[in-house]
C-alpha cells in the first residue's frame, strides 16, 4: 500500500512538472532583464530582439520584462510590440544611465513604476510610443537635450511626463497626456525646457502643468482641458516663463501662480474655468506690446469702441497682475458656419447667430463666435454666411 501511494505521489509530480512546463511556454513568458550591452550584445539572446548592424534593434514579439540601454548612437524600434512589466514598485521599462544618442520608437510600454527613465542621458528621442498603466510615463532627471516628441501617455498614477533637475528639452505633439494624477511635471531648476502642441487634458486629481522653481520655460500652443485642478501652476520661484498661444479651459483654475514673476503670459485663450486665474504673492505681464494683444477671456465682455479688436477694459486679475490688451475674439480664431462646432450646420447654429444679431462687443448678447466676417457687429452677412452652408 506504502509503495503504490508512492507511485501516485511520484506520478503527480511528474505531471505537475510536465504542466508547468506546458504552460510557461504556451503562456506569458516572463524573461530576465533584458540588456542592450556596451559592445552591441543582446543579453541574453534569447529574447525576440534582433540586429544586424549593432544600431538598430528591432522588437519580433512581446517582451515581459525591463530593458536597460548600455550602448550609445543606436535605435530601438518595438515595431507595435509591448513591453510590459508586472507592476513592481521602483520598475523601469526603458532605463537609460548617461547614454546618449539613442532612439526609442513605436512600442507600448505599460505595467511599470515607469515607462521610460532617463538619468544623466542626453540626446535621446521618445517617439509614437504609447505609454499607459505606469505609475510615471516618461522620468528625466538630470537629463538634457532630450526629445519626447508624438507619443499617447495615459492613464499612469502619478505623472504623465516628469522632468528633475533637467533642461533643454523639447517635448511636442504628444497627443493624450491625460488621466494621469498630473500631465507635465517640470520641478527643481528644469529650466529652457519647451512644451509645445501638446494635447494635455483630464488629469484626475491635480495640474495639466505643473512648474516648481523651473524658469525660462516655454509654454506654447497646447490644448490644456478639463484637469481637475490647475491647467497650469507656476509656483516657488519659477519665474521668466512664456506661455503663449494656449487653448486653457474647463479646469478648475486656468493658471494659478504662487510666489513666482515676470512671466509672460499672452495670447492665450481662457474659456469657462471654473476661476481663470489666481495669482498670489506674484506680478507678472499679462499681455504683449499694443497691437498685438493680451489673452482672450470669456468672462470679459469689454467695449472696442476704435475696431482693433482689442478692448477698451482691461481684464484685472489683482493690482500686480493686469492684462491691459484683452482679445475681443479668441486667439488663432477663424470663423466657421458650424458655430457650435458639433460636426454640422443646423439650425441650432442659425438660432446662435440671430442671437447675436446686431450686437457688438461689450453688449450683452455679443457672441464673436458669431461674427463670420469679424467686422465686431452680428449682422445679415453673418446670418447668409451660415445659411449658406446649412445643411
Amino acid at each position: 500500500m506504502a509503495s503504490k501511494t508512492s507511485l501516485i505521489v511520484s506520478l503527480i509530480v511528474v505531471l505537475v512538472g510536465i504542466l508547468s512546463g506546458t504552460l510557461s511556454t504556451q503562456g506569458v513568458e516572463v524573461n530576465a532583464t533584458v540588456y542592450i550591452r556596451s559592445d552591441g550584445r543582446i543579453d541574453p539572446p534569447t529574447v525576440p530582439i534582433s540586429s544586424l548592424d549593432s544600431i538598430t534593434y528591432t522588437f519580433n514579439d512581446d517582451i515581459y520584462d525591463s530593458i536597460v540601454i548600455e550602448r550609445d548612437n543606436i535605435v530601438v524600434n518595438g515595431t507595435g510590440h509591448v513591453l510590459q512589466g508586472m507592476g513592481i514598485a521602483g520598475s523601469k521599462g526603458i532605463l537609460l544611465t548617461g547614454r546618449n544618442n539613442i532612439t526609442i520608437s513605436n512600442m507600448k510600454i505599460t505595467a511599470f513604476h515607469c515607462g521610460i527613465y532617463l538619468h544623466e542621458s542626453t540626446n535621446t528621442r521618445m517617439l509614437e510610443n504609447n505609454i499607459t498603466g505606469n505609475w510615471d510615463g516618461i522620468y528625466l532627471r538630470s537629463s538634457s537635450n532630450n526629445f519626447i516628441v508624438g507619443n499617447n501617455i495615459t492613464a499612469n498614477n502619478d505623472d504623465g511626463i516628469g522632468l528633475y533637475r533637467s533642461t533643454n528639452n523639447i517635448i511636442a505633439g504628444n497627443q493624450m497626456v491625460s488621466n494621469n494624477w498630473r500631465g507635465i511635471w517640470l520641478y527643481d531648476a528644469s529650466n529652457n525646457n519647451e512644451i509645445s502642441g501638446n494635447n494635455i487634458a483630464a488629469n484626475k486629481e491635480e495640474d495639466g502643468i505643473w512648474l516648481g522653481n523651473s524658469s525660462y520655460n516655454f509654454i506654447v500652443g497646447n490644448n490644456i482641458t478639463a484637469n481637475n485642478d490647475d491647467g497650469i501652476l507656476i509656483a516657488w520661484s519659477s519665474n521668466y516663463n512664456n506661455i503663449v498661444g494656449n487653448n486653457i479651459a474647463n479646469n478648475n483654475y486656468g493658471i494659478y501662480v504662487l510666489d513666482s514673476s515676470e512671466n509672460s503670459i499672452y495670447h492665450n485663450n481662457f474659456s469657462t474655468n471654473t476661476k481663470q486665474v489666481h495669482a498670489e504673492n506674484s506680478s507678472n505681464l499679462w499681455n504683449s506690446s499694443y497691437p498685438s494683444g493680451g489673452n482672450y477671456w470669456s468672462d470679459h465682455n469689454p467695449p472696442d469702441e476704435d475696431k482693433d479688436k482689442i478692448g477698451d477694459i482691461p481684464y484685472i486679475i489683482n493690482e500686480n497682475n493686469v492684462d491691459m490688451f484683452p482679445l475681443v475674439y479668441p486667439y488663432g480664431f477663424v470663423s466657421k458656419p458650424d458655430v457650435n462646432e458639433d460636426g454640422t450646420v443646423n439650425i441650432i447654429d442659425i438660432a446662435a447667430v440671430a442671437a447675436a444679431f446686431g450686437s457688438e462687443p461689450g453688449d450683452e448678447r455679443w457672441n464673436p463666435m458669431t461674427d463670420m466676417d469679424m467686422n465686431e457687429i452680428v449682422n445679415i452677412i453673418d446670418i447668409a454666411s451660415v445659411a449658406r452652408d446649412f445643411g
